[in-house]
């Protein structure tokens, strides 16, 4: 390990303090490193040396919650004990929102209209896609109901209207368990109530643990980067933000 004045280590510590945000980097820290050396007249050390510095300062663990918050520390530190058992059709169901990577016009092809929420249900015995729901409104007991309701009742005229024979999309049935996580749409009292007098039984995620709906998550994620990334005003993730798809666009 390369040897530093005391003073110097002083002032990589002092530096590493504001990597504890997420627009700070590795070479914003050196660049403070750098600055603060030469206005004190010392010889400053090499970006290698001071990367690692800060990772003897700083675990991976806290390097992960600092930059990208404590969920993502939880999904990529914490145990996966187990896995979830199915035998059957229909036996667990798991059922989420996500906001869609696309940016949506008006016909004119002028003014921006917003990006579209997707609520979708999965078997995850089939990992049959049972229902859907494409809004431009936050989820809501409306897109649980109309997600519930496509995933049921038999999709006949459903795929009629998208110009398919009805065996191209013939699979429906009643959940015997419901999997989600706890917005408040999935938690009412009468979205319980419903599933109560219907004979679903539903469940909730432990708070936090995104891993526990790992089968609608990925199907989310397989979405977004196999299907959604590639069409025209597709947003994709740069760092923190989206930023247009300019290739699709």
């Amino acid at each position: 390990m390369t040897l530093l004045s005391e003073e110097v280590e002083v002032i990589i510590a002092d530096a590493a303090k504001k990597y504890e945000s997420k627009a700070a980097s590795y070479s914003k820290v050196w660049v403070e490193v750098d600055v603060t050396c030469k206005e004190k007249g010392l010889a400053s050390p090499c970006k290698d040396t001071v990367l690692r510095r800060v990772k003897s300062l700083l675990s991976q663990r806290a390097r992960m919650r600092i930059k990208h918050g404590k969920d993502a520390e939880a999904q990529f530190f914490s145990a996966r004990p187990g896995k979830k058992e199915v035998t059957r059709p229909l036996q667990w169901v798991q059922m989420d929102h996500t906001l869609v990577d696309v940016m949506l016009l008006s016909d004119d092809r002028k003014n921006i209209i917003g990006r579209p929420w997707w609520t979708v249900a999965i078997d995850i015995k089939t990992r049959v896609i049972l229902g859907y729901y494409v809004s431009l409104h936050v989820p809501s007991t409306v897109s649980v109901a109309c997600t519930l309701s496509l995933s049921i009742l038999p999709k006949t005229e459903f795929a009629k209207n998208l110009g398919l024979a009805p065996m191209d999309y013939y699979f429906y049935g009643k959940p015997e368990v419901l999997h989600m996580d706890n917005a408040s749409e999935f938690t009412s009292p009468k979205f319980q109530a419903g599933c109560s007098s219907f004979g679903i039984d539903p469940e909730y995620r432990p708070i936090g643990r995104k891993h526990y709906g790992g089968h609608v998550e990925r199907l989310i994620g397989t979405f977004m980067t196999t299907k959604v990334h590639f069409l025209k005003g597709a947003m994709l993730r740069h760092g923190t933000d989206y930023q247009p798809n300019q290739a699709a666009a």
